[in-house]
């Protein structure tokens, strides 16, 4: 990421351990690619590999002075990072079914909603079962990115991104689908 240390550590870090915590065990899909246990993180962690092995390719911000570029590598390097984070964090919002159980197995908690937060943050839930919706919007994920930006990233790395207002309009184009 050619991060210091401890941008690293504020910012990057987090972020994947968010990512981590939020896609659990859930599975990429239901019969297509990763479609085990844990195949939306082994997923999106290659996707994000990728992406970050595709950037070194480029000077971005495109179009800016060397200086600008060399200053600003850093960010826009974490802006690719996230972008490939959350390419697919709406699939278990859109695309999955998630049934939270407590100690109980016979008494469900109540079908997760992601939007609210990571499975872990719902008071009592220990277990859960995944299912999948009959009907499925396969785009609708694409677009919801941007709604969990949030979630994965906290309020002083936005701060940090924005600091180039041309890095955060990019990303938020690219999450909510417009780019």
């Amino acid at each position: 990421l050619g991060l210091t240390r401890e941008n690293f550590e504020r910012d990057a870090l987090p972020a994947l351990h968010r990512f981590a915590e939020f896609a659990q065990l859930l599975p990429a899909s239901e019969s297509h690619h990763h479609a085990q246990p844990g195949g939306l993180l082994i997923h999106t962690l290659e996707v994000t590999s990728f992406a970050l092995t595709l950037r070194q390719g480029y000077k971005l911000p495109v179009g800016a002075a060397p200086e600008d570029q060399i200053r600003l590598a850093p960010a826009w390097t974490f802006a690719v990072m996230l972008a490939a984070l959350l390419h697919d964090v709406g699939k278990p919002v859109s695309d999955v079914l998630v049934q939270l159980f407590g100690d109980n197995p016979r008494q469900p908690l109540g079908q997760w909603q992601p939007l609210s937060g990571a499975m872990g943050q719902t008071p009592g839930a220990t277990h859960y079962l995944v299912d999948f919706p009959e009907q499925k919007n396969y785009a609708a994920h694409q677009r919801l990115g941007v709604a969990l930006l949030h979630a994965l990233v906290g309020s002083h790395t936005l701060h940090w991104l924005s600091s180039d207002p041309q890095l955060l309009a990019q990303l938020i184009a690219y999450l909510d689908g417009v780019s």
